[in-house]
This record gives structure tokens, C-alpha cells and sequence, in this order.
């Protein structure tokens, strides 16, 4: 059995040690301590995250937080329970973000006014909520629909790039898509990940179900990858489809799905979001590479089709939605 060590003693060094490093790199103390706290037996491990976690926002040092965040958030990355410490990161992150104003002239570009400690704090706080929020998505919903969480970050997000980095994911949403193609009468249920609006939306979901694309039609290669973060810089791309809504029988204007807002602007059906594809109305829909990012690695966009609807259940959802002509 292994002997309990002295948990308490050896937090209160890292926490020491975080309160004196200043600047971008780690300091030497800071470094030896979390390394000696990491001596002790896998058995504490939870127990040392979650107390260290809960101790974030009690640091006077943002960059000693922020870099015992980074620490907490890899940790995470290699598969620790992200409930243990994605509260105190936050936490943390808020502090500091609270601190910073913008100029007193609303009608120029705000600039941050304080300690560049603290930007650079909120860099290290910002990838570490990320990583956190990334994999615990019950969290993440709770913050995104914080009034205080989201209105302080719209706040700052021109000043922190951390801020700005936590803004973006937690405007990302995912979900599944019932997505019906009307002319050829099939359906398929799609997943979809970490989408900011329809626009980025339909880029994607046009190379998961390429095997459809009209007449002269395919995947734009260069769209796809800035997409899907794998490339940055300028691209374009167009729409293959009237995209429609689910609540409506008809490929009507009135009824398009807009590619500005978010997913969620997609009705539900019987709990269930659809997404109708019909033949071009407008001609030339376009849309740029400005609706793909920011790019986080810690939430990479994607949409996949998870399977091919039954004859039977399209024909279920034609009935239901009340579509033109039968299903085959």
C-alpha cells in the first residue's frame, strides 16, 4: 500500500511557486514544484488535480495560473475526468478577464489597457479551457448559456485572444441531421461537430455526401480543407442545393435555411433537426472562407454521415413532412 503523502504541503509549494512567475516562460521553481507533485502515487492524482484546480483564481500571478491551466488541460488531453478542473480554469480565466478595459472612446477599436502579464496569462488560461471544454460538453452547454460567461467574453475578445479562443468554441455547436435529398429521394442521418454557421455547414456537409453532388458539380478541395482547419488562407465555395427547412413542404425563400446564424437555426421535426435538399433557387449562392474560423485544434469541425435512412424511413419522413410525390 502506498504511504498517503503530504498533499496539502506539497500543493501550497506549487502554488508558491505560481505566484512568483512573471512573463512568458516558466520559471525554474514553478517547474520543480509541479514536478515533485507529480511523484506521488496515480491513487492521489484526482484528488491533487481537483484541489490544485479549485486553487487557480486564488493565484495573483496570471501567468502562473495560466501555466498551471496549460498543465491541468494536458493532463485532460491525455484522458483525466475534465469535471475535475474545468470549473477552476474557468474561474480563473474570468478573473483575469475582468480585469482588462477597453479604451474610454467606444467609437474607436478597443485596445487593452493594463498588464501585458495578464494578456499573456489569459493566452495559457484560454488553451486550457478549451481543451477542457472540448471534452465536456454538459459544461460547455451550461457556459454557453451564461449571460455573464458570453457577455464578458464578447467584452474582451478583442483585447485576449484566450478570451476570444473560448468565445469561438463556446459559439460552436454540434448535433445530428436528419438531411433529406429530395430529387433522388433519399436520407441520411449526419453528425455534426463544432459549427460555428450554416455557411461552414454546408461546405462540409457538400464532401460528406459528394456522391450526390449535381450535374458539373464537386467537393472544392481548398474549401474542404480550410474547412476543416487543415489549411488556412482564402477560399470559396458555393451551394449545391436550395437548403430548406424541415417545416416547410416546398422549396420557398421565405423557408431557406440562412447560412449566417448558427446550426440551432435549423427546426426540428418530431425533436429531430431536418434539413431538406432541394434544386437551386438562386443562382451563384457563395460563400468565403471568413465563416470557416477561427481554427482550434482542440475542436476541430467536422460532418459525417453516420447512415443511409431505410427506404422505410424515408419513406416515414416523406409521409411526416408531407413532400412531393412518394418515396421509392
Amino acid at each position: 500500500m502506498s504511504e498517503t503523502p503530504d498533499i496539502t504541503a506539497l500543493l501550497e509549494n506549487v502554488l508558491l511557486a505560481a505566484e512568483a512567475n512573471r512573463g512568458r516562460e516558466l520559471f525554474p521553481g514553478l517547474r520543480d514544484a509541479v514536478q515533485t507533485l507529480m511523484k506521488i502515487p496515480n491513487e492521489f492524482r484526482p484528488e491533487v488535480l481537483s484541489r490544485l484546480g479549485s486553487k487557480l483564481d486564488t493565484i495573483g500571478s496570471p501567468t502562473g495560473a495560466g501555466f498551471l491551466a496549460v498543465w491541468l488541460g494536458a493532463a485532460v488531453e491525455r484522458g483525466r475526468d475534465p469535471a475535475l478542473t474545468a470549473s477552476g480554469v474557468c474561474h480563473a480565466l474570468m478573473k483575469w478577464s475582468r480585469t482588462l478595459r477597453a479604451g474610454d472612446d467606444e467609437d474607436e477599436a478597443p485596445e487593452p489597457v493594463g498588464e501585458e502579464e495578464t494578456l499573456v496569462g489569459l493566452e495559457f488560461l484560454g488553451q486550457a479551457a478549451v481543451a477542457h471544454l472540448a471534452r465536456y460538453p454538459a459544461f460547455r452547454e451550461e457556459l454557453a448559456h451564461s449571460q455573464d460567461v458570453v457577455g464578458e467574453l464578447e467584452r474582451t475578445s478583442g483585447l485576449s485572444v484566450g478570451a476570444m479562443w473560448v468565445l469561438e468554441v463556446l459559439r460552436k455547436q454540434s448535433g445530428v441531421l436528419v438531411v433529406l435529398h429530395i430529387e433522388r429521394r433519399r436520407g441520411f442521418r449526419v453528425s455534426y461537430r463544432n459549427i460555428g454557421n450554416c455557411f461552414h455547414l454546408f461546405t462540409l456537409l457538400q464532401g460528406a455526401l459528394a456522391e450526390l453532388a449535381p450535374a458539373g458539380e464537386k467537393p472544392n478541395p481548398r474549401a474542404l480543407a480550410v474547412a476543416r482547419g487543415e489549411e488556412s488562407g482564402e477560399a470559396e465555395d458555393n451551394a449545391w442545393w436550395h437548403y430548406g427547412q424541415g417545416t416547410c413542404p416546398k422549396a420557398e425563400l421565405a423557408w431557406m435555411v440562412y447560412g449566417e446564424p448558427r446550426p440551432d437555426s435549423i427546426d426540428r421535426v418530431g425533436g429531430e433537426q431536418v434539413l431538406l435538399l432541394w434544386p437551386p433557387l438562386l443562382g451563384g449562392r457563395g460563400w468565403d472562407a471568413g465563416f470557416f474560423g477561427p481554427h482550434l485544434v482542440a475542436a476541430p469541425a467536422e460532418v459525417s454521415v453516420m447512415v443511409e435512412l431505410s427506404p422505410e424511413d424515408v419513406s416515414r419522413w416523406w409521409m411526416e413532412l408531407r413532400l412531393p410525390g412518394e418515396a421509392a
